[in-house]
């Protein structure tokens, strides 16, 4: 099955007449809708349930007359017009494979509201634009019942809140066992053996005594007090299961109220006012550590070509001087050499003529002159009279200097950072809003919260309720059929009776059979889907899943058993996935998924995970409502191979409607051909 369309007439939020294509293409399966809370989403997964099941679409529309209130208050309403819509309508349009080939299905249902309150409900079939023929018109309900069951839908047609409760509410043997029965028309088989049971008693109890006839009488009359009290628990738990959502609804709204006055830094303020106190701390101590900088030797660096020039100015006067004190050795070492000359120490010298004798003296005197003199440079005058050792302690100080600069650099870097922090604090501690503002908000929340847990109380409750009714119908019944088996012994019927007994233990063994055979297959592909979607590649060994009471055991890689309860959130969210897609699987239908706000609840590797692995084959045609926070820019990216249209529900507060609008939050439209 493929759905072509989806025709909205003043249905809900969607005034006026509004018709969106849902046809897939060719190797694109998704058709995605995108929009905000409150913006008609669940509305279009609301729509189809109710063109196609009426008033069996919800357990809280058993009554005609709360079916028509439901519809009546589906019309829309327009707040500027004087005149109010007084019909609504919903049209899906669909292709369906059969023997003779693909046939063109639409199916609308349609309904006014009369004069003095009067409701008056159209339902119309069409094949291939003609009315349907196959079928009389007072069994097209039933037709469209059994091409898509009711048990069967919500394995394709589901939202956020109902893998929520799967995943944490440990309702998943229960959905199991309704499922599997669902898919194999197990109900059928028994009807089939609850019938075959009064059939053998009262064939018994036709021709048995007085006193087994009343005991027989007594034990029907308490099997359907039994099945009565059943029933009535059953709506029971619904309700509280309908109450608790609608609690999860409100506490939203109560959250974003508190959120939208500043509620988060409310919650926060201990923490921030510790922030702050810490930042001050910190703001301190790098200013005392720049004040430590400065009155050293800071100072040097704010005039660093100055300090160069010192540097170099006392290494020049240190040369200089330097160069004065071996001039000084050097004249003395002159006059030394000199005067020993001049003074005939020179043996070796005596025996030359004195005219000789004198030049030579001459030359030797020319020669030490040439030789140990220095000659005086320019600008030799010191400046700074600086001793050699306080010389030596400037130069040290100026290349401490430099290595000031770091520290500095570093403490100014943290002293800006802190203030930046600083001031966030303090902003963040402006907008926390006072207490009497955000007080009651709480106090409105913490009740939700208390009623919603006593909702999940009362249906836990009514859970345990309907488990010690089944025993107890159980009980009976197995009393029932072993009194009816024995008055039927000793009457002239019991061969009838024998051949229902066998019917009904044939019954019994093909049920069982068949639940094996589905269970074992479910398993199968339960375990592939979790391994699939979950971030821990081969986390399950296996899925063991009990045929009779449909309790279920995880196995790890290990091949020890795991609890559900020790899953993760994110985990327990794949969980409940993956037993929704398996079971979509073992039906075997093709049938569209439909999914409303899958990805609230889970973190991003697992969102990965869905976008990569689940929504590209769940189904030839899946349906994807959501927010712009559950599919973001990043998720549209790896989906868009795989989309085929993308839609925007815009509420337009003015108009007090939805409009449907081409393209996501950011993108263009997404048409392929």
């Amino acid at each position: 099955m493929i759905l072509n369309k989806i025709v909205l007439t003043d249905f809900g939020l969607y005034r006026g007449v509004q018709s969106i294509d849902l046809a897939p293409k060719k190797r694109r399966n998704i058709i995605l809708f995108g929009g905000k809370n409150g913006a008609g989403k669940t509305t279009l997964l609301e729509a189809i349930k109710l063109c196609f099941y009426g008033q069996a679409w919800s357990p809280e529309l058993g009554s005609r007359s709360r079916y028509e209130a439901y519809l009546n208050g589906r019309i829309h309403r327009n707040p500027n017009a004087l005149l109010q819509p007084t019909s609504a309508a919903v049209e899906v349009e669909f292709q369906l494979g059969e023997i003779s080939g693909v046939n063109l299905y639409s199916v609308k249902r349609s309904w006014t509201s009369k004069a003095g309150g009067k409701l008056v409900e159209y339902f119309v079939v069409h094949k291939n634009g003609k009315p349907l023929e196959e079928v009389s018109e007072d069994h097209w309900q039933d037709f469209v019942r059994d091409l898509i069951p009711a048990g069967i839908s919500q394995l394709f047609f589901f939202d956020g809140e109902k893998i929520q409760h799967l995943a944490e509410d440990g309702t998943d043997q229960a959905t199991l066992a309704d499922s599997i029965k669902s898919l194999l028309g197990v109900d059928v088989i028994e009807r089939l053996q609850s019938d075959l049971s009064i059939f053998r008693s009262k064939t018994a109890k036709s021709s048995s005594s007085n006193a087994d006839g009343e005991r027989l009488q007594e034990l029907e009359d308490a099997l359907q007090v039994l099945e009565s009290e059943t029933e009535d628990a059953r709506k029971q738990l619904q309700s509280h299961r309908n109450t608790a959502i609608d609690l999860q609804a409100k506490i939203n709204h109560v959250e974003d109220q508190i959120s939208s006055l500043g509620g988060n830094f409310a919650r926060r303020r201990e923490e921030l006012s510790g922030n702050k106190t810490t930042l001050k701390t910190k703001i301190a101590h790098h200013e005392e550590t720049i004040r430590d900088l400065a009155g050293g030797l800071l100072p040097f660096c704010l005039v660093p070509e100055l300090g160069v020039a010192l540097k170099s100015s006392l290494e020049g006067e240190d040369a200089i001087r330097n160069t004065g004190i071996v001039r000084d050795e050097l004249s003395k070492a002159r006059e030394r050499l000199i005067l020993s000359f001049r003074t005939d120490d020179l043996a070796f010298l005596k025996p030359l003529p004195s005219t000789q004798l004198k030049a030579a003296r001459s030359e030797f005197q020319q020669l030490v002159e040439r030789t140990l003199t220095i000659p005086e440079t320019r600008d030799s005058a010191s400046i700074h009279h600086l001793s050699p050792e306080q010389g030596r302690q400037l130069t040290s100080w100026l290349d401490q200097a430099q290595g000031a600069v770091v520290p500095l650099r570093h403490a100014a870097s943290e002293l800006e950072s802190a203030y930046r922090e600083l001031q966030k604090v303090e902003r963040d501690l402006k907008n926390a809003p006072a207490d009497e503002l955000i007080k009651p908000h709480f106090q409105e929340l913490s009740n939700l919260h208390q009623q919603q847990a006593e909702a999940n109380l009362a249906a836990l409750n009514c859970d345990k309720r309907i488990k010690e009714l089944g025993f107890a119908l159980e009980e009976k019944r197995r009393i029932l059929s072993k009194l009816a088996e024995t008055l039927a012994a000793a009457e002239t019927q019991a061969e009838s009776l024998r051949r229902a007994a066998q019917i009904q233990l044939a019954l019994d063994e093909f049920k069982t059979t068949l639940i094996e055979r589905k269970v074992d297959q479910l398993q199968r592909y339960l375990t592939e889907a979790f391994n699939l979607l979950c971030r821990k590649k081969d986390a399950l060994k296996g899925v063991v899943i009990n045929p009779k009471d449909f309790s279920v055991v995880l196995l790890d890689k290990f091949d020890r058993p795991l609890q559900k309860s020790e899953l993760s959130a994110g985990e327990k969210q794949i969980y409940a996935i993956s037993v929704l897609w398996a079971l979509a699987k073992t039906s075997g239908r093709p049938l569209p998924m439909i999914v409303d706000t899958p990805l609230a609840r889970l973190d991003l590797d697992h969102r990965r995970s869905l976008a990569k692995h689940y929504f590209p084959y769940a189904s030839q045609q899946t349906i994807i409502l959501s927010t712009d926070t559950e599919i973001d820019q990043s998720f549209f990216q790896e989906l868009q191979p795989n989309i085929a249209k993308s839609y925007r529900l815009d509420f337009v507060e003015e108009e007090g409607a939805t409009a449907v609008r081409h393209g996501y939050f950011w993108s263009e439209p997404v048409e392929v051909n």
